[in-house]
């Protein structure tokens, strides 16, 4: 017989609600709810016009009512199950049963279930058979509130792909359903008859070549027109001038109009009356999407008409399909009605695109973060359901990029706020740790965490806008990431309002990295400068402390040794804290002594239960002190001081000697060995400062061996080994030089001469990301110039990759102005080749690069003021 534990889990798997994947019948309530389709046989469809009604104003339920509607089961469902097999379901799957749906009690936290899954390859009992073990599965899950569901969908979607970048990549795949249900509720696309000779197309004829003329369509013989060439009527053959997407008078796509504009004095236009599932097929007509030989079907047979609304309209398509009687059009923003304002607004909050979007909307933050960590790729809010209006990339085709842009606008601005990003949505959610700690760690593991300095377009860097929020929390939490720069916030008119403590933390880490910096305030922030790798000395040191024989002494007051000190392995990084421990004299003496014998790596002392300081120390608690970094969960209520110091079980509550070694790195550029400034330099991956005006920073490093880089500025890492005791050491390192493409828009104020131009620098740290008319976008192409190859691929930084480098220069050979010989020369003979197929005429007014040719022209083009 089976033991009463295997017993009572297979009851449970009898029991067990075998629901579909989406749990309840009805959703997360949301003004924009319905799905755009219900393919037969989906396993958790829950889309009916019921829901819709239910859902519409009503706002997210309560985490109580989604969990008892998720604990109902259906009756046929439980007949599947009681049908299974339970004797073959194996001990794995039973013990995930119980997580998913514990018998009683809350369920097991998703990283349980998804390890179960993806470690263990357990499945919940009944299979495929009962469970839609597909994204679409998962998203349903999440959007019913059935978490725990969600949990182990995914787990099996991810491992089914394959697990690593397969499986991430399936589960950050789009919900196409959700696109369409966007685009039935909000974009609301309509196709309106347009009657012969109501609009012209420019159009070039074969035998007038370099003339155009306006011709009305009731002119045009063939109404659906192929590859852009017509024939017209008395006329002959003729290419249509700006393709088939921009060769109308008045209906190109991305134009705005009032309906009466088309209708002044002439016949009324007719919308066609089409059913959802063909208004959904409207999506595969948009601007060069595939290409399809056929018309739509419903536009093959008699549909019914009725009158346009006479409103304002954006053009998504014309000639439809080709068809000059017939043009795609979606209401502007400004004649949105109520229900759409109020779906957009609930798409923005509640529906995500994704199942990480989904999750982060919910405040379901440690799925967001099991899902990073598995490599998933953290979403782009500020354009999500930005392929509701076409989905080809915007870069290769300036139609969709425009179409896209606009339809981005009208949601947010009906929607009345801005897309939030995925980080700002951490930053807000509530909970103590925040969120965005969590969220910061997930992407710094998975290696997807991005530029947190940066501007996107006019928002500011993150730290900047959340200081302009009074969020000082976050603010504190964003400083103590070493990623993070304090420069934004300095530099920002956030700055006067900052509260004492954090701009002292701010300046502190400004001028931490770097030699010659600010007089720490206190010996607190003294040590911390320290333990990240400052070089630091009596120069630094706050002014009331003096130093004698490796101590720092206040007259009158406490001493503390002048020694690095480890606790459990505590780097530098939010969960690790600067203590001051107290000691005996005799104990301060023989911890000196054994700092001054090289040989010693561990002070003879044992720390456990010690009174403990987090502020500069004062002498009424103790006189005599050590500065220790350790893990934070090593504090403890208790002791003179209010802390002490609890170290757990099994470990050593002797702390390490770490000793440094001065190490100095000088970035020159490899053409003429010229020294640069401000270029960020990384230890083991961390940002440990910006290079002076000298071109050089200088760290202390402790014994080991490190990889220094300098990311988006040199493609190479150099390693160093320090050893114990080692002579102060001198490294150089070199840029890359690779030149960089970028454009701008140049297109006059009227909006009649509609260009690019092409801009260059030698470093990503130039291109403008905050231009008055956008940022700067990637060029897509290939460059041609004397003594350059083409530079390698998969080097983007940020969607911007170099197009040239400069050939391979001798470095004894470097002499000022060597590079100024090659660049000189590219207003005349830097050769262009857009993948849009663009011609790009050169600057002949452009003198700047012959005038600095005998200097060091690299150095001045990684250095400009974008």
């Amino acid at each position: 017989p089976a033991s009463p534990a295997v017993s009572t889990a297979r009851s449970r798997a009898r029991s067990l609600s075998a629901r579909s994947a989406s749990g309840p019948a009805s959703r997360r309530s949301s003004p924009c709810s319905r799905s755009a389709e219900s393919p037969a046989g989906a396993r958790g469809a829950s889309d009916s016009a019921s829901d819709r009604s239910a859902g519409r104003g009503s706002g997210a339920r309560s985490a109580a009512g989604r969990r008892s509607e998720a604990d109902a089961a259906s009756a046929e469902d439980e007949a599947a199950m009681d049908s299974a097999d339970i004797s073959e379901v194996a001990p794995a799957s039973l013990e995930l049963a119980d997580l998913v749906r514990p018998a009683e009690g809350e369920p097991a936290p998703a990283r349980k279930i998804w390890d179960q899954v993806v470690l263990h390859n357990a499945e919940l009992p009944g299979g495929g058979r009962i469970w839609d073990t597909t994204l679409a599965g998962a998203l349903d899950a999440a959007r019913s509130g059935d978490w725990p569901l969600c949990a182990y969908l995914a787990a099996r979607c991810f491992r089914d792909a394959g697990r690593g970048e397969r499986g991430a990549a399936a589960l950050a795949a789009p919900d196409e359903r959700c696109r369409k249900t966007v685009w039935l509720e909000v974009a609301a696309p309509m196709v309106v008859e347009i009657p012969p000779g109501q609009e012209r197309l420019c159009v070039e004829f074969d035998d007038c070549r370099g003339e155009s003329e306006w011709v009305p369509t009731d002119k045009i013989s063939n109404n659906v027109i192929r590859r852009g060439r017509v024939w017209v009527r008395n006329r002959g053959c003729g290419t249509l001038v700006g393709g088939i997407c921009g060769s109308a008078e008045r209906l190109n796509p991305g134009e705005s109009f009032e309906l009466s504009q088309l209708q002044w004095r002439r016949a009324r236009l007719m919308r066609l009356l089409l059913r959802d599932e063909d208004r959904l097929e409207l999506r595969h007509w948009l601007p060069h999407e595939e290409s399809h030989d056929a018309l739509p079907q419903f536009l093959t047979k008699q549909v019914h008409l009725t009158r346009a609304p006479s409103a304002w309209f954006r053009v998504l398509a014309y000639p439809m399909a080709g068809d000059v009687t017939k043009a795609l059009l979606r209401p502007a923003e400004r004649a949105w009605t109520p229900s759409q304002r109020e779906a957009a607004a609930g798409a923005l909050q509640w529906l995500g695109e994704t199942l990480v979007s989904e999750c982060a909307k919910a405040g379901q933050w440690e799925l967001v973060e099991l899902f990073l960590r598995a490599g998933v790729p953290p979403p782009d809010l500020e354009k999500e359901f930005e392929g509701v209006c076409g989905s080809c990339p915007a870069e290769t085709c300036r139609c969709c990029k425009v179409l896209r842009r606009q339809w981005l606008q009208d949601l947010c601005s009906a929607a009345g706020r801005r897309a939030m990003t995925l980080l700002e949505l951490a930053a807000w959610a509530p909970g103590e740790p925040s969120p965005l700690e969590g969220v910061l760690q997930a992407l710094r593991e998975a290696g997807h965490l991005p530029d947190l300095n940066r501007k996107r377009g006019r928002r500011p860097a993150l730290i900047v806008a959340m200081a302009a929020e009074e969020r000082w929390d976050i603010v504190r939490l964003l400083l103590q990431a070493p990623e993070v720069s304090p420069l934004p916030l300095l530099r920002s008119r956030e700055v006067i309002s900052l509260p004492s403590e954090i701009l002292e933390m701010a300046e502190a880490k400004e001028s931490g990295p770097q030699v010659g910096g600010k007089r720490a305030e206190t010996l607190a922030r003294y040590f911390e400068r320290l333990f990240v790798g400052e070089v630091m000395g009596m120069e630094l040191a706050p002014a009331d402390f003096v130093f004698e024989d490796r101590t720092w002494r206040r007259p009158g007051g406490p001493c503390v040794l002048d020694c690095m000190l480890r606790l459990g392995g505590a780097t530098p990084s939010p969960g690790a804290k600067v203590a001051f421990v107290s000691i005996s004299r005799a104990e301060f003496a023989t911890a000196r002594a054994a700092v001054a014998d090289e040989s010693c790596t561990m002070l003879p002392l044992n720390l456990h239960r010690r009174a403990v300081s987090l502020d500069s120390p004062a002498s009424t608690a103790s006189h005599h002190w050590l500065a220790v970094l350790l893990p934070e969960s090593y504090l403890a209520q208790g002791g003179s001081t209010g802390l002490v110091l609890s170290v757990p079980m099994n470990s050593i509550p002797t702390p390490r000697i770490t000793r440094t070694t001065s190490v100095t790195v000088t970035m020159v550029t490899p053409c003429c060995g010229e020294r640069l400034k401000d270029i960020p330099i990384h230890v083991a991956g961390r940002f440990m400062g910006l290079t002076g005006n000298d071109g050089t920073l200088e760290l202390g490093l402790p014994p080991g061996t490190f990889a220094i880089s300098a990311p988006k500025h040199c493609w190479s890492e150099k390693v160093i080994t320090v050893d114990s005791g080692s002579a102060n050491i001198e490294l150089g390192m070199e840029t890359s030089a690779e030149i960089f493409l970028y454009l701008q828009d140049m297109t006059d104020p009227d909006g009649l001469d509609v260009r690019d131009g092409i801009f260059l620098c030698t470093g990503i740290e130039p291109i403008p990301d905050d231009d008055e008319d956008g940022p700067a976008a990637c060029f897509t192409g290939t460059a041609a110039l004397p003594r350059c190859v083409q530079a390698p691929p998969g080097r983007a930084v940020g969607g911007f990759a170099p197009v040239l480098a400069l050939e391979p220069l001798d470095p004894e050979a470097r002499t000022l102005g060597r590079c100024g010989e090659i660049l000189q020369h590219i207003p005349r003979q830097l050769g262009i080749s857009s993948a849009d197929m663009r011609p790009f005429k050169p600057d002949e007014e452009l003198k700047w690069f012959e005038e600095f040719s005998g200097e060091c022209i690299v150095k001045l083009l990684s250095q400009l003021d974008g």
